[in-house]
């Protein structure tokens, strides 16, 4: 609650530092600079921590305050961890809160903000961070280290090129020349077997004229009659 003073902050955030399993010196360095940003990420932690009745569980005798989306983010739009990915710090926290959801598509744009924001990073096949998605690994650890060497993301910190690299133009060659000789075979031996038939039948065009030419008929006309 910023209508709180610093010092019932910080008090706050000692006590919930002994109750929450996560660790406040692992608070991330965009949510140190005040003790109201503090404040922001731990006890949102906590909150998605103990889930339950905010005003029971939260209230810290007014020091904290549960509202919505749209009031807090004119206070800090960077250091409430939620369950929303396009909004939830990319920290191992944020991540554990869209894991909980078990929702491959909100995954798939919590690890496209990784990828653009934190890598710098495009995405080269869509089909690939939907099946990365599909399967998500247990920390944002390793989230980071297998994004950077996904051959799927390029440009960034990953220093790939999204342009199709020298390999990929050399195989396409190679392919292609392949493809060509392949076809110019083909064409020979058609030609080859055209050829040959081609012969072929003129020399039985040949022996079926000469057996099917007008002959001279010849018959045995002795007869009974004795001509």
């Amino acid at each position: 609650d910023r209508s709180s003073n610093g010092a019932a902050q910080g008090k706050i955030l000692e006590e919930v530092c002994l109750k929450t399993w996560f660790q406040c010196s692992s608070i991330p360095k965009q949510c140190q600079g005040s003790v109201w940003q503090k404040a922001d990420y731990v006890l949102s932690v906590y909150y998605w921590q103990v889930g339950g009745d905010p005003l029971t569980n939260c209230y810290y005798d007014g020091a904290a305050t549960f509202v919505p989306s749209a009031v807090y983010r004119d206070w800090d739009s960077t250091c409430v961890v939620t369950k929303n990915p396009t909004t939830t710090p990319l920290t191992d926290e944020g991540y554990q809160a869209i894991l909980s959801l078990k929702n491959d598509a909100l995954t798939e744009v919590f690890f496209d903000r990784v990828i653009r924001h934190e890598l710098g990073a495009s995405v080269k096949d869509m089909a690939m961070l939907k099946a990365f998605s599909a399967t998500p690994p247990s920390s944002m650890y390793d989230v980071r280290r297998l994004l950077s060497g996904a051959a799927w993301v390029c440009a960034g910190s990953t220093g790939r090129s999204c342009s199709a690299s020298a390999n990929d133009a050399l195989a396409w060659r190679k392919y292609a020349f392949i493809s060509i000789g392949v076809l110019v075979v083909l064409a020979l031996l058609g030609t080859a077997s055209y050829v040959m038939c081609f012969r072929g039948s003129s020399t039985f065009s040949e022996w079926f004229g000469k057996q099917t030419s007008p002959k001279k008929l010849v018959s045995d006309v002795s007869s009974s009659d004795g001509e």
